[in-house]
């Protein structure tokens, strides 16, 4: 449907019925900005609200948020200072739920949702209210979404590497026991609030659609070239020690989580290895580390077999260890390099998804 015909369609209809509000955060992102919303807006069914978040943006989005909103009023728009995409998730959390929805779905700004993904039997499904938490299949996809690699939703439980936008949240955990994103930390902030917003539930749901296509965005944060060893200590291991806090302060097991810390610390041994770091200086900053020694030393946490191996082959043969990781990323890099090239590109997103997003 064109937008200039959506205004007079939204008028003809009553006001939402706060059924779902979907959270979409943005910082300069006049590029995609105007796909992304457009993507939810055109959607077969209606009943759904759209909260943009304008983290203090300097480029045109405010104007292009203002557009949007002016031909459909299911677009919220809230404009704040820049404070993080945490913060700005939680101000469309806020406002969501002084709305009265029953569920929340989020989108990136430079994603967008699958074509008549929202439909009645997703309507349907969200009316019975049987579920806290509902998992969709979605695509991994180039940077013009033209072909994309397709993403299994997660049937027992999520998993801790599955992107949160899949999922859709029931906003009756959201409003009983505040599960919020962690504030202050940009790296794995979305990893752990899922764990967090799944240890709340009692039911969940795996459903074999495709709800959105995740655009592999060359400018995102998580392309970007960082220090892998200050993002471990400063993001990913405070993520997590947030996570484990607001367990503890909800009477909640704590085990499974520091299972994971233990395999993530192995994990990132590994990557420092890959990105080409000396040995010594991970010797030195990584296992030197009080925080690292102390959950890798302790028995009581138990430790995925494989993470088990990998660090026992560290600690015996830490020079072949290293070599055999560098290889890996050097391995990696010629494969970055050869995805630049359109044919090899194809052979990396195996399907043409073109037909799949509007």
């Amino acid at each position: 449907m064109h937008l200039t015909k959506r205004k007079e369609r939204a008028k003809m209809l009553d006001r939402q019925t706060g059924l779902l509000a979907v959270i979409i955060p943005v910082f300069n992102g006049e590029k995609y900005i105007r796909e992304a919303i457009n993507s939810v807006l055109l959607q077969p069914e209606w009943d759904l609200i759209i909260i943009a978040v304008d983290d203090g943006s300097t480029d045109n989005t405010a104007k292009i948020l203002k557009e949007i909103s002016a031909l459909d009023d299911r677009l919220i728009v809230h404009r704040q200072k820049n404070s993080g995409v945490s913060v700005a998730r939680n101000k469309g959390i806020a406002i969501s739920l002084e709305m009265d929805v029953q569920y929340i779905a989020f989108l990136d700004a430079d994603d967008v949702w699958c074509k008549d993904f929202y439909c009645r039997a997703v309507t349907e499904l969200l009316k019975k209210g049987s579920f806290d938490l509902i998992g969709y299949d979605y695509y991994v996809g180039s940077e013009d979404i033209s072909r994309g690699t397709k993403r299994i939703s997660d049937e027992e439980a999520p998993e801790i590497y599955t992107h949160f936008c899949s999922y859709i949240y029931s906003a009756k955990i959201f409003n009983s026991f505040h599960v919020r994103f962690p504030a202050g930390i940009k790296i794995n902030e979305d990893s752990v609030f899922l764990q967090l917003f799944y240890s709340f539930c009692e039911s969940y749901l795996s459903v074999h659609d495709n709800i959105f296509i995740h655009r592999s965005n060359s400018n995102s944060v998580m392309h970007q070239k960082r220090d892998k060893i200050s993002e471990f200590f400063y993001t990913i291991i405070p993520a997590w020690e947030w996570l484990i806090k607001c367990l503890l302060q909800n009477n909640k097991s704590i085990s499974k989580f520091q299972t994971i810390k233990k395999a993530l610390i192995v994990e990132y041994i590994k990557l420092m290895c890959i990105e080409g770091y000396k040995l010594s200086i991970i010797q030195n900053d990584l296992l030197g580390s009080t925080i690292v020694t102390t959950l890798l030393e302790d028995s009581s946490i138990r430790m995925y077999k494989e993470c088990q191996k990998k660090l026992n082959n560290f600690r015996k043969h830490p020079y072949l260890f290293w070599i055999k990781y560098r290889s890996m990323g050097l391995l990696m890099s010629c494969k970055t390099i050869l995805r630049s090239f359109r044919i090899v590109n194809r052979l990396y997103y195996k399907e043409n998804i073109s037909s799949l997003h509007y």
